[in-house]
């Protein structure tokens, strides 16, 4: 599946949490000049990293239990 859509969603929820939920209390990060654009490129990038840790975890402990491997 194509990550355009998820990407999308992020930025927006990032630059402005209020267009896709008024009563969000996240507030609105690059709307109102909290955070760069330069910044919320960082925070993508943190993000996506968790992400593909979360990922490549559940993979190796997949790989181990299929083996018999305590982890």
């Amino acid at each position: 599946p194509s990550a355009a859509p998820v990407v999308q969603y992020t930025w927006g929820k990032i630059y402005n949490a209020k267009a896709y939920n008024a009563c969000s209390g996240m507030p609105r990060l690059g709307h109102a000049g909290v955070l760069t654009e330069a910044q919320m490129r960082d925070v993508m990038a943190l993000i996506a990293a968790q992400r593909a840790n979360r990922t490549i975890r559940r993979v190796v402990q997949t790989l181990a239990t299929a083996v018999f491997l305590p982890i």
